[in-house]
């Protein structure tokens, strides 16, 4: 049996020759296109799943990078109102004492007044 199907194949081979080489280069060819065909669907699908794992992540990027964009403005207000705190009290203090310099000066001017008033009369 065997050998009456290998008998036929090669029959078959000197009489159409020029067509089954022409076949199988036709196959080869279809298999090639349809081989070239599924890798570069393949890497379609592996570029946007790159692409989506890439956009994610800089999405992630984004909110951590606002997160501390937020709490660096709150530190940075927070320094700003004690900045401010500090020189609101050194002021206050600034005024407080030359305030104190300026009732003993006048309590000074009185007494001299008062002096000159008491050698006048």
């Amino acid at each position: 049996m065997f050998t009456e199907i290998f008998d036929k194949i090669l029959s078959l081979l000197h009489e159409k020759r020029e067509t089954i080489f022409g076949v199988l280069i036709v196959a080869l060819l279809c298999f090639t296109i349809y081989a070239q065909y599924g890798y570069t669907n393949e890497d379609k699908a592996s570029y946007q799943a790159e692409i989506a794992a890439a956009k994610t992540k800089y999405d992630e990027d984004i909110k951590i990078l606002r997160v501390n964009y937020i709490n660096a403005q709150v530190e940075f207000n927070e320094e700003i109102s004690s900045c401010h705190r500090d020189c609101r009290a050194k002021v206050d203090s600034l005024e407080e004492f030359y305030f104190n310099e300026f009732r003993k000066l006048q309590k000074k001017v009185n007494n001299i007044d008062n002096r000159i008033n008491q050698i006048v009369q």
